[in-house]
């Protein structure tokens, strides 16, 4: 399999980028050698965000929340996980700051 290169132009630097299967290459003209560029991390599944979400909710049951509470409590961060990664604080707090009337 071939290496596919794209080139592209910024801050006066070019660089080249280009991909073999799966891995991602770059290719810097200031320091004249390939870089591979490591791959994002993997995405949590809809089933990991609901059981972490069902565990937290029991937790509460436990201390005494009724389930009114809970239960809009499992909304709300349902509704959340689909825009944010609840796992990161940094980005919920982002991500609840630049909602409109929150």
């Amino acid at each position: 399999m071939g290496l596919k290169e794209t080139v592209a132009v910024s801050q006066n630097l070019e660089e080249k980028k280009g991909s073999v299967g799966d891995a991602k290459y770059c290719y810097n003209i200031a320091s004249c050698r390939w870089v591979r560029i490591p791959p994002s991390a993997p995405l949590r599944t809809y089933q990991q965000i609901q059981g972490q979400i069902l565990i937290m909710l029991l937790e509460l049951k436990g201390q005494g929340c009724s389930e009114s509470t809970l239960k809009a409590m499992g909304r709300k961060l349902r509704g959340l996980a689909r825009n944010v990664n609840l796992q990161d604080p940094e980005a919920v707090r982002t991500y609840l700051a630049d909602q409109p009337g929150v």
